[in-house]
């Protein structure tokens, strides 16, 4: 349970989520592939895969991180980068 003060706060909290199921799916993907070239194919294939389910958050946050302050929007884009 966390306390939101804002709706900044809520985006913020939104980004995060999707970004960490986003992390979750890749790590999902590569840890069973033998090799580093098979764990590079998973890696792409379950980034376009998440990409496409995931596309309405993600354009979320496209959209909306300008709206956040500079320590949220920092953090947004460092996940992002990530």
């Amino acid at each position: 349970y966390e306390y939101i003060q804002s709706k900044p706060d809520v985006l913020y909290l939104v980004c995060d989520a999707i970004h960490s199921e986003m992390e979750t799916r890749l790590q999902e993907g590569v840890q069973d592939a033998p090799d580093g070239r098979e764990a590079l194919i998973h890696a792409i294939g379950g980034y376009f895969r998440a990409c496409d389910t995931m596309q309405e958050g993600i354009l979320l946050i496209y959209r909306e991180t300008a709206a956040l302050e500079d320590d949220a929007r920092q953090h947004v884009l460092a996940n992002e980068g990530r």
